[in-house]
């Protein structure tokens, strides 16, 4: 015997719990960037001594060095180099350097069991090791630009590492905020650019330093560290916004602070004296750079503000008056003979209901006809009231995928195609009503 067809929609079984993310692709590159870390601890850089003599050396055996030094900052700290300023600023980029691989290495690891976290763990440890192989790097360059014995180096595997967990961070970047990714890795490059801009000014003529270290004029000392934190501050602040979408007027703000302290170094040379081309060159580099950013965050505001603050609202649609019709039962059993009359009624919407008189209209004896009708003997009075307002006189709106019902007719395709589009029209038609259809449908099939 064949059974009726069903709706799709009915031969879908209720959704199972959803299954844990395991992040398979974030705990892979978990453990690839771990075994980079690791790496390179074995690999040769730069690293200052005493009197600032450089060499290159695995950091591996760089931290054992520092643990059996006998010069101590702090009077606990063990350094390479001496107590001096710059001596405890290449100290603190090496202790940070190690420091982030360490941390860097720990995160990845807890990334490996821990799949749920392990995206947020992920981004994090590229970040801490991009922060720190960048601000070694950066802290090589300055120091050895500064020294008037060196040359400039460039320390060639810190920025290898850096530049592969930027890589990584802009991955990771790419897939939780999307395109806004390219636009916020652009403004960490300037960000960047700004930060060794200001860094440069100042190491970069060897003797610019210690003449304003030894200037006399507390305020202007204090004002030039000022410049050089913020715009590390910035930095990092950018670096950890580029995972968000929000907060623009945030980094406009940013930015414009850093233009200024830009504009504020440049007016320091005339104001010390220190006729240092290369610190006004530096310092208006920076002063550019954070003018270009504002521009941009200015035009993302823009376009941000236009998509979804419109000028123009539209005009609200017309609501359509809604036709209800309302119907006499159906008494005739079991050859249906009286006609059900109709009536339409217009509901306006946030207007009280009004019936509007219209010509009574009779069906036709020809579309139901005199004879003998199996199924409609089935039902119960009001069950036939309601069949034929439903398939009949269709009172409750049309169905043009459902045949017409032909009384005392074979009606198989009728009853096929209810079962076939029920899941459309299910809420028109009574429970008792439907029941008997089926059983109706499963006897003549």
């Amino acid at each position: 015997m064949r059974r009726p067809k069903k709706n799709k929609a009915e031969n879908i079984l209720p959704t199972e719990p959803a299954q844990k993310k395991q992040n398979v692709g974030y705990r892979l590159l978990a453990a690839l960037f771990a075994v980079v870390c690791i790496g390179f601890c074995f690999l040769p850089i730069h690293v200052f001594g005493k009197a600032f003599a450089m060499q290159e050396q695995a950091l591996w055996k760089i931290v054992i060095d520092i643990v059996k030094s006998d010069t101590k900052i702090f009077g606990f700290l063990p350094v390479l180099t001496g107590t001096s300023t710059i001596g405890i600023g290449a100290s603190a980029a090496l202790y940070l350097l190690v420091a982030a691989i360490l941390v860097g290495v720990v995160l990845c690891i807890i990334a490996l069991f821990t799949a749920k976290k392990s995206p947020a763990l992920l981004r994090t440890a590229a970040f801490v090791v991009t922060v720190g192989a960048a601000v070694y790097a950066l802290s090589v360059v300055c120091i050895s630009a500064y020294a008037a014995k060196l040359a400039v180096k460039f320390d060639v595997w810190s920025l290898v590492l850096a530049g592969a967990g930027a890589a990584l961070y802009f991955a990771l970047m790419l897939a939780k905020v999307g395109n806004v990714a390219w636009l916020n890795a652009m403004q960490i490059v300037f960000s960047t650019l700004v930060c060794g801009a200001a860094m440069l000014a100042v190491v970069y003529d060897g003797h610019l330093l210690s003449k304003i270290m030894h200037s006399g004029k507390l305020v202007y000392e204090i004002l030039l560290l000022a410049i050089l934190a913020l715009a590390l501050c910035n930095l990092l602040i950018t670096a950890i916004r580029a995972m968000t979408k929000k907060g623009l007027v945030f980094d406009l703000c940013r930015y414009i602070v850093m233009l200024v302290a830009a504009v504020v170094g440049c007016c320091l040379n005339y104001i010390m004296k220190l006729d240092s081309k290369a610190f006004t060159l530096f310092m208006i580099v920076a002063a550019a750079v954070s003018l270009v950013q504002i521009v941009i965050v200015s035009v993302e505001l823009r376009c941000r503000c236009n998509k979804h603050c419109p000028h123009k609202e539209k005009a609200p649609k017309p609501v359509k008056a809604r036709e209800e019709r309302v119907a006499r039962p159906y008494d005739g059993a079991p050859v249906p003979v009286n006609m059900a009359k109709e009536r339409p009624v217009v509901a306006a919407q946030a207007a009280p209901k009004t019936t509007v008189s219209a010509p009574v209209t009779n069906v036709e004896p020809s579309q139901i006809g005199n004879k003998f009708d199996p199924f409609m003997m089935t039902l119960t009075d009001e069950e036939k009231s309601q069949f034929v307002d439903l398939y009949i006189l269709k009172c409750n709106g049309p169905m043009p995928e459902i045949p017409a019902y032909n009384v005392g007719e074979d009606n198989r395709q009728f009853f096929n195609k209810i079962f076939i589009y029920l899941g459309q029209y299910r809420e028109k038609i009574p429970d008792g009503l439907l029941a008997k259809m089926y059983q109706f449908t499963m006897k003549i099939n």
